[in-house]
């Protein structure tokens, strides 16, 4: 009966475990992450500009991220992104 409770417990931390790693998985900061290193990459074949690559980095880094981070892109939405542009606007008084 021990193992049976044992087996019960493992198998319920690996499902708790899979969906976590799935939730990161969609997450906003970690699809920019695998952007860049795909960015990165196209940079090493010259098929992109290094600085082009730089500017959306700092973008990414200073303006959108801070906003979005860990929500999932499976759930953001046109309202989400009508709330970033707005304040945008407000705070760095972008027209």
């Amino acid at each position: 009966m021990i193992n049976l409770i044992i087996f019960y417990n493992q198998i319920l931390s690996e499902k708790v475990e899979a969906k976590v790693s799935e939730n990161s998985r969609y997450s906003f900061s970690h699809v920019a992450t695998e952007f860049f290193h795909y960015q990165q990459n196209l940079i090493d074949r010259e098929e992109r500009s290094r600085n082009l690559n730089l500017n959306e980095k700092s973008l990414m880094t200073c303006h959108i991220l801070p906003f979005f981070e860990q929500r999932s892109l499976k759930k953001i939405t046109r309202l989400d992104l009508e709330e970033f542009y707005t304040s945008l606007v407000k705070i760095k008084k972008l027209k």
